[in-house]
């Protein structure tokens, strides 16, 4: 502990941080079930069944190391895998633990003040609130990158074999939480071990402070070359299945940096959901001023660790603090596209301890004004960005904007009937509603609930050879309702509707009933060109446009259709994808008017394949 802290001060920073983590953990059980799991949380439960080896490899499929699947496997050996509450718990218990670690971490690196106060923030984050109420891995990562630093500072003071052990085994779990972000963290501990080196060639000590520092950095380098090394095959796995990932972009992209740390910001302290991941309606002036105190936390942070070589304070910058800006630059330079918020959550911990670094200043520069005036001066800037991010916390556990599959799913049972069609359009509807282990977990879905997931490439063929003849029957489509990924919010009202077409809207979905006495494949397509005509066009996918463009050319849409296949055409990853599409998929219809098409100079549809 800061040896300029009494030991009544250190019961009274430890009763602080214990009520708020309480609290914390409090606000994170608050309707933890009252919404159905949604499309990332199914896939994930999903696996939970399945032998460990075989979790390694589903994991990988949704670029995630097994370790939070391997934790959920447990419950499901268990028992308790079967609750919604149950297989969301590992994510508030390390959501509360993260709290606590971050009030220990601002109590060990400044004061007790700025760690009770970092962590009173984090217990009512909003961004932080809503990650611990999903089943997926981002708070267990956050705790496992603070933990890993704290055990590496305290293995460095200490340099016993006991504590790299200790900091080795949590530094595995690092790694098996994240694909991505951990080697950032890892970058950190190298970087802090080089400027250890460093000083001690600058600063000559003597000969056993010497072979203490080489120690230490030989126990460093090695824990993390053994821990690496277990790794190596499960990350190999995961690289497999994610190649396309790793797309590096030329221009645009600090813009998109900027981006990525300004929505990640947002989110920290206004709230996370759809509507702002893309844009936020709210006032921004509270954002805007935690920034400013972070910023000016942080600075006064860094003069007070380099003055007093302080190596804890050290630890912390060299890791923690600079992995968020780290990774929102690699994120912005490896792909087009912003990441979402909860990739940079980890921006929470030195933001939010910055703040209170900032605030505990403020006061203390206040004191010779009085007590009192220090203290309301302290709660004054404190409640700047307390009292938004608990509003945004209140919003997100009493208005949680998850997916209602339970909701769409006991609809359909009670209002569809024998015959009736089912398909699923958007990617993040297709695993719940696809995947045939899925419906074994009894969760939501039928037994005899049979979906065709339009935008799933196996399952496009079957749509041609299923067994619907009669005309009388309702086809149904499952949409995703959020505009991140398709925009299907742009659709209009359901008091707009064409006729036959009926929009039945849920907690972040919507189902599309077409009515009619077309055969049921024809009003499928029907609907489903209904659907991709409202999304825009840079938001639908290859399968979705295949579908919509055999649709206009069994209808005579020549132009459109073409340029439909067009648009299905660019988004294709490749020349062997667009052979095994047009292959399976296009009718000889498609290739018999391609004569026409070219006579009419219109765009082209997907190549002929090769005999």
């Amino acid at each position: 502990m800061p040896p300029s802290i009494s030991h009544g001060g250190r019961r009274v920073a430890f009763i602080g941080v214990l009520i708020v983590t309480m609290i914390a953990g409090a606000i994170r059980f608050v309707r933890l079930d009252s919404e159905s799991l949604w499309i990332d949380e199914l896939a994930q439960v999903a696996t939970y069944k399945l032998p460990l080896s075989y979790i390694v490899g589903e994991a990988a499929t949704t670029t995630q190391p097994p370790l939070d699947y391997w934790i959920g496997a447990g419950l499901d050996r268990l028992g308790l895998a079967n609750s919604d509450w149950w297989v969301r718990v590992p994510a508030v218990l390390f959501g509360t633990l993260g709290v606590a670690l971050l009030g220990w971490w601002g109590w060990r690196v400044h004061s007790a003040v700025a760690g009770i106060t970092a962590a009173m923030l984090l217990a009512v984050c909003p961004l932080h609130v809503a990650m611990s109420q999903e089943a997926r891995p981002y708070t267990i990562f956050v705790f496992l990158a603070m933990f890993s630093v704290a055990l590496f500072d305290a293995a460095w003071r200490r340099n016993r074999p006991g504590w790299w052990a200790l900091f080795g085994i949590t530094f595995l779990g690092l790694l098996l939480s994240r694909w991505v972000e951990p080697h950032f963290i890892t970058l950190g501990l190298l970087i802090y071990c080089g400027i250890g080196w460093l000083r001690g060639r600058r600063t000559p000590a003597d000969g056993n402070e010497g072979q203490r520092t080489g120690a230490r950095i030989s126990w460093a380098a090695t824990i993390m070359l053994l821990a690496y090394a277990i790794y190596n095959p499960i990350f190999g796995i995961i690289l497999d299945h994610n190649r396309r990932a790793i797309d590096p972009q030329v221009g645009a992209w600090w813009e998109r940096f900027l981006q990525n740390i300004a929505e990640a910001s947002v989110a920290i302290v206004r709230g996370y959901s759809a509507s702002t991941l893309r844009a936020v309606e709210a006032s921004e002036w509270p954002v805007f001023l935690a920034v400013i105190f972070t910023t000016a936390g942080l600075a006064g942070f860094c003069v007070r660790t380099w003055r007093r070589r302080d190596s804890t304070g050290g630890a912390f910058l060299a890791t923690i603090a600079a992995f968020p800006l780290l990774f929102g630059l690699t994120y912005a330079r490896m792909t087009g596209t912003p990441a979402k918020p909860q990739y940079l959550l980890l921006l929470s911990i030195p933001m939010l301890l910055g703040i209170g670094v900032c605030a505990e200043s403020i006061r203390r520069i206040v004191v010779p004004a009085g007590r009192r005036s220090a203290w309301a001066t302290f709660a004054a800037v404190v409640l700047i960005p307390l009292a938004p991010m608990a509003w945004g916390s209140y919003r997100s556990i009493t208005e949680i904007e998850k997916c209602d599959w339970r909701g769409v799913m006991h609809y359909l049972r009670d209002h569809s009937e024998p015959g009736d069609a089912f398909a699923s359009a958007g990617s993040d509807t297709v695993p719940p509603t696809y995947r045939a282990y899925v419906p074994r977990i009894g969760r939501y879905f039928e037994p005899d609930s049979h979906f065709f997931a339009t935008d799933a490439d196996a399952s496009l063929a079957a749509i041609d050879k299923a067994p619907w003849t009669r005309t009388d029957n309702r086809v149904w489509i499952v949409c995703y309702n959020d505009r991140m990924y398709l925009g299907y919010d742009l659709l209009p009202a359901p008091t707009e509707i064409v006729p036959d077409i009926q929009i039945h809207p849920f907690h972040g979905l919507f189902i599309v009933e077409i009515r009619g006495n077309k055969p049921a494949v024809e009003r499928l397509m029907h609907g489903l060109a209904f659907v991709s005509q409202n999304l825009p066009s840079n938001s639908s996918f290859a399968s979705a446009n295949i579908l919509r463009g055999r649709y206009l050319l069994e209808h005579g849409q020549l132009g459109e259709a073409g340029a439909s296949f067009e648009e299905a055409r660019r988004q294709c990853a490749g020349p062997q994808e667009l052979l095994a599409l047009e292959q399976t998929y296009l009718p000889n219809q498609a290739r018999s008017v391609r004569a026409t098409k070219e006579s009419e100079n219109l765009p082209q549809p997907i190549p002929q394949p090769t005999p």
